[in-house]
């Protein structure tokens, strides 16, 4: 009886919102979330942001970059409120100085690459591999390194690369992530820079595991990091059974895979233990907030905000920036090795 009240209040309220007017709707969200608060025992708040480019104006606070800047955005293009085609309308606002690229596949459908032509953005229409790769990480490294090359073949400096299906708010961001890495010179003669990438999957307790969503450098030093050699394997998550933290790093997958091939390609002798892991980190990257830059993943569970969070130490931790400024300067204090024979995915 409880269950079919339940699934009867249920119905009844989709229904109630779905009819509801806007109005009434944004009117009464203060009590839908008071009683998410009552429920959960948390606080629980809301994040606005504009969906389409004709609802920003800040073109009074933007200022330009001094050197030559490309964006690339990777992947298929999300054709779902238009999100690509305004993402790229939102960074013409936010960086108008800028180069935007969009490296996608060659299936590009003829409406939508009208409309990205129309935005006077370099398209680029890149063949599949012949194999996608452990978690589609070829297809990844494809369409990245192209759109870095076109950067390069473009004369520019600096490059982003993002993703098609995330999009940055952040305003002025280039000046400042151009003046941070250029105070932090690496010691390595190969690599010019620290390469800047955001705390997004970036796991803090994973040997190596780099997060490869969003990341800015010098185009010389993310050419470095993604004309990478492409994985010969097709494993699926499917394929990959529940191994321990230290036993998925030594995998190589997804984000471990592309930074210890960066590694192998500067000679640097890795070896799978953290606290060599938080050096490369140390010495070779520099890690921003995700929520510093407004990072938005239009992806999975991507209303909630806090999906990245965890109260206890865990596997999944996220290294932020303020964990990487403990790591940096030698004041955050190691784990055992042997907390990464632990499960992935659960507790250390």
């Amino acid at each position: 009886m409880k269950k079919l009240l339940l699934n009867f209040f249920s119905f009844i309220l989709k229904r109630l919102i779905k009819i509801a007017p806007p109005a009434v709707v944004n009117e009464n969200k203060e009590l839908f979330l008071s009683k998410i608060d009552s429920y959960n025992n948390a606080f629980n708040s809301i994040i606005t942001r504009p969906k389409y480019a004709e609802q920003l104006d800040r073109n009074k606070e933007i200022i330009p970059a001094n050197k030559r800047t490309a964006i690339v955005l990777q992947g298929p293009v999300v054709h779902e409120d238009n999100f690509t085609v305004e993402t790229v309308k939102i960074y013409k606002k936010h960086y108008p100085d800028h180069l935007i690229i969009i490296s996608t596949w060659n299936d590009l459908d003829s409406i939508t690459k009208s409309k990205l032509e129309e935005l006077e953005v370099e398209l680029i229409l890149n063949e599949k591999p012949e194999k996608n790769g452990s978690l589609n990480i070829n297809l990844q490294i494809t369409s990245s390194k192209n759109g870095i090359l076109k950067a390069k073949e473009a004369g520019c400096d600096f490059v982003y690369k993002t993703r098609t299906d995330q999009r940055f708010y952040a305003i002025n961001l280039t000046s400042y992530l151009i003046s941070m890495i250029s105070n932090q010179r690496n010691t390595d003669t190969q690599v010019k820079y620290k390469l800047v990438t955001a705390s997004m999957t970036t796991l803090k307790y994973r040997p190596y595991g780099v997060g490869d969503m969003f990341m800015f450098g010098s185009v010389g030093d993310m050419l470095l990091y993604w004309d990478s050699v492409l994985d010969q394997r097709d494993l699926n998550r499917n394929d990959i059974p529940k191994l321990s933290v230290s036993e998925t790093a030594r995998l190589k997958l997804a984000e471990t895979y592309l930074c210890t091939n960066f590694l192998d390609k500067i000679g640097y002798p890795y070896d799978f233990t953290l606290q060599d892991s938080w050096n490369v980190y140390s010495n070779y990257f520099q890690i921003i907030d995700f929520e510093m830059i407004n990072l938005f993943w239009y992806k999975y569970n991507w209303r909630n905000e806090s999906r990245f969070d965890y109260s206890k130490s865990h596997t999944y931790s996220l290294l932020n920036t303020i964990s990487f400024h403990g790591i940096a300067n030698n004041e955050y204090k190691i784990p055992k090795e042997s907390d990464l024979n632990q499960p992935e995915g659960g507790e250390l």
